[in-house]
């Protein structure tokens, strides 16, 4: 380009009379031009990199909720398991305990008549022994009666005393 002397500033060259004939002109590839196709490329391939990232999220993001649904359905199984369990124990204990009652009144029932069989038995037991003892203690009061009767127990002490006494002398004479 041309410029002026004074002003150093370029001059626009004037155009010819002489037309030109255009001929089909390669575009000048420039930096410019190739940062923006490679930015157009890079943008394209983030926007397919966000989506693949959103579809892979949406599709962890739904695995999630259906893991989570199926893990409260398995917390709420185990939850119900575990109340069946305690019932069911309850219910048990509450029969075991009912049937220990009847069992228990049953036992005390049958406990009470055998009392009531052993007493009895204890009570003829005694009057038969007491007849039977008192009879042996009439019978050991008659032979002694027969005993003291038929012996002449003054008579005896008067034949002791009689003894005595003559020892007592035999005593004296011999000192």
């Amino acid at each position: 380009m041309a410029t002026t002397k004074k002003t150093n500033k370029p001059v626009a060259k004037k155009a010819t009379a002489k037309k030109q004939t255009k001929k089909p002109v390669a575009k000048k590839v420039t930096a410019k031009t190739s940062v923006k196709k490679t930015a157009r490329k890079v943008e394209a391939a983030a926007n397919e990199a966000i989506k693949d990232v959103q579809h892979e999220a949406n599709s962890a993001l739904a695995s999630l909720k259906a893991n989570l649904a199926k893990t409260q359905d398995a917390a709420q199984q185990a939850w119900l398991v575990g109340l069946g369990a305690i019932g069911r124990s309850a219910d048990e204990i509450n029969e075991r305990l009912t049937q220990l009652k009847k069992d228990r009144e049953a036992l005390l029932k049958g406990l009470s008549k055998r009392g009531e069989k052993v007493q009895k038995n204890a009570e003829a037991r005694l009057k038969e022994n007491r007849a039977n003892i008192e009879q042996q203690i009439e019978d050991a009061r008659s032979r002694m009666a027969d005993l003291v009767s038929g012996l002449d127990i003054t008579e005896r002490l008067q034949g002791m005393a009689d003894k005595l006494e003559s020892l007592g002398k035999d005593l004296k004479k011999s000192k």
